[in-house]
């Protein structure tokens, strides 16, 4: 399997397991994979939806769902994280029979990751791929970070937003 790994053939889920580069590289794929990875009916959220939104690494720590559920089961040495936010039906897309967050939800929730937190540099980046890869900007966020309005992350949120928009 290292050797597999090393000339890029497997994409590394864990010690134990690994699918093929193929599937992790597309976006069905990544879709397909998260779908058979995530509790059923919960909706992928935040890096979690970001991977397979854009893929890159997958998160090492937990995976992000919508639910009102706690999980207390591994996923691939992994926890399940569930929030419990009420999302327009508008904000949830269907790959492959996997529900996740569009990518313009997903690049709001990153932004309303805390300052503090240990991911908070890698969101940075995913936002910014989300926001290129599927053109958006802040005027398309400002809607979806209206409904935020009670989150206290808010105005960080909006901030971490308009510097992306003076870039572009």
């Amino acid at each position: 399997m290292q050797r597999l790994l090393r000339l890029d053939a497997l994409y590394e889920l864990d010690e134990f397991h690994a699918v093929t580069a193929e599937c992790a590289h597309t976006l069905y794929g990544r879709a397909m994979l998260m779908r058979d990875i995530l509790p059923n009916r919960t909706t992928a959220c935040g890096r979690t939806a970001a991977w397979v939104w854009v893929g890159g690494r997958l998160p090492q720590d937990y995976f992000e769902v919508l639910s009102s559920s706690h999980y207390r089961r591994l996923a691939f040495g992994r926890r399940i994280k569930a929030w419990q936010r009420q999302v327009d039906e508008s904000q949830i897309s269907t790959l492959n029979t996997l529900n996740l967050t569009t990518p313009l939800r997903t690049a709001c929730d990153l932004a309303m990751y805390p300052k503090d937190d240990p991911h908070a540099r890698d969101v940075q980046s995913i936002i910014g791929r989300l926001m290129e890869h599927y053109e958006f900007s802040l005027v398309d966020c400002e809607p979806i970070l209206e409904e935020c309005s009670h989150l206290r992350n808010l105005p960080q949120a909006r901030e971490m937003l308009t510097q992306f928009e003076s870039i572009a």
